[in-house]
């Protein structure tokens, strides 16, 4: 694959609007991602996968309809937009890496409730849809 500028991402779309971090940041094992139009093989373009492993400047990600992991570049990869019911993965700030699902959606802000863990009661937080991304449902 050829490095190409990093694509455009609409506002709204999760890991976006996160100035003081890098447009890779959001990047995290588990998640779900679409390919980017702009990617050189048309065969890849627009396809659902999971990231299965993040590395420097692209991610191992398995594409669901063709079965098959391949590495694609980070620039061509946009998070899938989660909506209510959905299971999410918070990817920046004080609960990051922490998964939730969200109970509500209004505006740009999402009702995120997390289940009680290690002595923990179950807690209920406000996140910007730009701080979550959908986790992939178990496939295996």
């Amino acid at each position: 694959m050829t490095p190409s500028a990093a694509g455009f991402a609409p506002p709204g779309t999760p890991g976006t609007g996160l100035d003081s971090f890098s447009s890779y940041d959001w990047m995290s094992n588990g998640i779900e991602v679409m390919v980017k139009e702009s990617i050189p093989e048309p065969g890849l373009r627009r396809q659902i996968g999971e990231i299965r492993n993040v590395l420097i400047g692209s991610c191992a990600v398995y594409l669901i309809q063709q079965e098959r992991t391949v590495n694609i570049l980070s620039e061509y990869l946009v998070p899938s937009l989660p909506r209510t019911g959905d299971k999410v993965k918070v990817v920046t700030g004080e609960y990051r890496e922490q998964v939730g699902v969200i109970r509500s959606v209004e505006g740009q802000d999402a009702v995120v409730e997390f289940e009680a863990t290690r002595g923990m009661e179950r807690e209920i937080k406000f996140f910007p849809l730009t701080f979550l991304c959908k986790v992939v449902a178990d496939m295996n």
